[in-house]
């Protein structure tokens, strides 16, 4: 459950870089964007707020965000056409989920749509934060070099590279096609 006590607990952001990282919350319960805004600022984040769908699209053609984090439950556009927008025209645009809506069917939707995390309200601050810090930090990765032939990017043969960075690779290749 979100608390005001929490967010005393949270850990700010890595070292903000000169760049603060641009983070879109987008939700139409004003007290919900305020809370994550206020501890998202408090971290280091630069946030910005959008109250539907529609004016998230709008938001996300004139700039671009390092983080979307998308209610599902709004009205006019619903989250799940909102997130099929956004990923329509900008396919690798980081996207957490944060809902009401507990079903598998939906969080695997969300997931299978391209979103990137799902946390189901009510949640943990330190829990958001903390799933923020690991998109953001799949972003960090320094570029990948072409592997040698039988090695990976990781070293000789070693098969077991993170889920990050097979993520951000399917990103990539997906971008480099479209």
């Amino acid at each position: 459950m979100i608390s005001h006590r929490e967010s005393a607990r949270v850990r700010p952001a890595r070292a903000a870089s000169p760049a603060a990282r641009r983070i879109l919350i987008v939700d139409d319960e004003p007290g919900i964007r305020s809370f994550i805004g206020c501890a998202l600022a408090a971290a280091g984040y630069l946030p910005d707020f959008a109250v539907d769908g529609t004016q998230a699209l709008a938001q996300l053609r004139e700039c671009r965000y390092d983080l979307v984090i998308l209610d599902l439950v709004m009205p006019g556009m619903d989250g799940v056409y909102a997130l099929d927008r956004m990923l329509g025209a900008h396919p690798d645009q980081a996207v957490i989920v944060v809902s009401c809506v507990d079903d598998v069917a939906t969080k695997l939707d969300c997931l299978e749509r391209g979103a990137h995390d799902y946390l189901t309200k009510p949640f943990s601050l330190a829990e958001l934060l903390a799933r923020v810090r690991v998109q953001l930090r799949d972003d960090a990765l320094p570029p990948s070099r072409p592997a040698s032939p039988g090695e990976d990017a990781w070293g000789a043969g070693d098969a077991r590279a993170p889920e990050a960075l097979k993520r951000r690779e399917r990103r990539r290749s997906s971008a480099a096609t479209a």
